[in-house]
């Protein structure tokens, strides 16, 4: 597979998710469904790192930030967002608050690990902002059409919260990791969580429909393992950007897709906020040109190798909310 279609493969298997997901809970509980699907994934998981002679954690510190980031990214993450469609919210309005992502974690970013934001991102912010409102908005004023209640709107929020507590906490605690190995163990610990959750407040019912049985392999082929490997090729290639530039295309997408399979019905206004969150993603993970940074940092006295800016190591340590100067240790300051 060409690398340049590589994130946008990602993103479209991604958003297969919200199509997937609620076809299983038709025929089981949110919490059985997860343990399913984070159970299965988990072994084949383990199975491909251990093939790939994966660096497995030893240190009880680093396991811990694993299970950590897992119970957050992954646990917390779709056991809301489950609870939400099972409560009505139409997954793609799901999708278009949890395609915030990349700005919710840009904010915590900026806060919680000194990272700067460009003005164009903050732009990015507002507009991203503005569409979700119009999608919510006209979501619970006219609910006859699109079945939205505050408590499945809450339950969204706490699933974007999820994924972002957990993508930062990754970043800080479990960015040297193996992250073939490290899935293996976030997806397990997710899975043990989810059956305990599952075995106390459901009847762990499955109805074995051929459509639940497709879609679980679905989400656990597809969703649970492929776009992890996908994504650890990106990162292993340097492409990490290039996933948070298109991430922005999720919400249209799963728009498109619960529309055409779920027979999902929005409001004019909800099809306007799906594309104003689209822009503001768009502008929010804009990344500056090479180019760009060589001259912003050259004004500030930084010189930049020509071979360290265009370096993989540069793309890879350039976040979605990039700082002011990338973290090349071959940077030297005028005069010194």
């Amino acid at each position: 597979m060409s690398t340049a279609l590589r994130p946008f493969v990602f993103v479209l298997l991604w958003s297969t998710g919200y199509v997937a997901g609620p076809l299983a809970l038709r025929d089981t509980g949110p919490f059985t469904l997860l343990a399913l699907r984070f159970g299965l994934a988990a072994v084949g998981l383990v199975v491909l790192a251990v093939a790939g002679r994966a660096v497995w954690p030893r240190d009880p510190r680093a396991l811990g930030h694993l299970a950590v980031a897992g119970l957050l990214s992954q646990a917390v993450q779709f056991a809301a967002l489950y609870d939400a469609i099972t409560v009505g919210v139409p997954a793609a309005v799901i999708a278009v608050i949890v395609g915030m992502m990349p700005i919710a974690t840009a904010i915590a970013g900026r806060y919680l690990l000194a990272e700067v934001l460009a003005p164009l991102q903050w732009v990015g912010f507002g507009v991203g902002f503005a569409g979700v409102v119009l999608v919510v908005g006209s979501g619970l004023a006219q609910t006859a059409v699109m079945h939205l209640t505050p408590l499945g709107v809450a339950l969204a929020l706490v699933g974007l919260a999820g994924i972002t507590a957990g993508t930062v906490y990754q970043k800080r605690f479990c960015a040297a990791l193996d992250v073939r190995s490290g899935a293996a163990v976030q997806t397990g610990v997710a899975a043990l969580v989810m059956l305990v959750l599952a075995r106390g407040v459901e009847p762990m019912h499955v109805v074995a429909s051929s459509s639940f049985v497709a879609a679980l392999a679905w989400l656990v082929v597809v969703n649970s393992i492929v776009t992890m490997l996908l994504l650890f090729l990106m990162i292993r290639d340097g492409e990490v950007n290039r996933v948070a530039t298109t991430f922005y295309l999720i919400p249209p997408v799963s728009a498109v897709m619960t529309a055409l399979v779920l027979h999902d019905r929005f409001t004019p206004l909800a099809l306007a906020g799906f594309v104003l969150a689209a822009v503001g993603v768009a502008l929010a993970t804009r990344l500056p040109r090479a180019g760009h940074v060589r001259r912003r940092d050259r004004r500030a006295g930084i010189r930049w190798p020509r071979r360290c800016v265009n370096s993989q190591l540069a793309d890879t340590e350039r976040s979605t909310w990039y700082p002011r100067t990338l973290r090349c240790p071959t940077a030297t300051k005028e005069g010194t």
